[in-house]
């Protein structure tokens, strides 16, 4: 939320500094509400509306999932989905054919692919290594290995409460 002048955060809440560019905004408030806090920020950072618009879904009204990170990835939980965020380098340029997610303690729900959020396509194909504790999302050809500049990416992954 936007912090209003001459208030201060309330409990549970976090202060993003006011200098962040898109990309430190977007992996901090990543962080803060993957904690199960809430972030609160003096005004929100050009380049940053657009990436919340797209990933709200992963953000709001959610509690932090188990693991709440792992690497660069963060994780988010509302009723039977897990929101998976990856945090984007600033010199990675394109996006991989595959995403490894290396702590998949959840299990998706048979049939049903990881959507892409602010994307139209989901992933074309889905691999769980119980060995490697890993789920491996494929990237739709026309996606995969193109330009793309977002602080993160977010899959949004149905679980199988059964």
């Amino acid at each position: 939320r936007l912090l209003e002048a001459g208030t201060a955060p309330a409990a549970g809440e976090e202060l993003l500094p006011a200098d962040l560019d898109a990309r430190g905004f977007v992996h901090r408030l990543v962080d803060v509400r993957a904690r199960g806090k809430r972030a609160v920020f003096p005004e929100l950072p050009s380049g940053a509306r657009d990436w919340l618009q797209a990933n709200a879904e992963a953000l709001a009204d959610v509690v932090p999932a188990s693991p709440a990170s792992d690497g660069r990835w963060r994780f988010t939980r509302r009723g039977n989905t897990v929101y998976a965020l990856l945090l984007r380098m600033e010199d990675e340029l394109f996006l991989p054919a595959t995403l490894t997610i290396p702590t998949a303690k959840f299990q998706p729900r048979p049939g049903s692919a990881p959507r892409i959020l602010g994307r139209t396509h989901g992933v074309t194909g889905i691999t769980r290594d119980f060995i490697k504790g890993q789920l491996v999302c494929e990237l739709p050809p026309d996606l995969a290995l193109r330009a793309c500049r977002e602080p993160a990416l977010v899959l949004a992954i149905e679980l199988d409460l059964r």
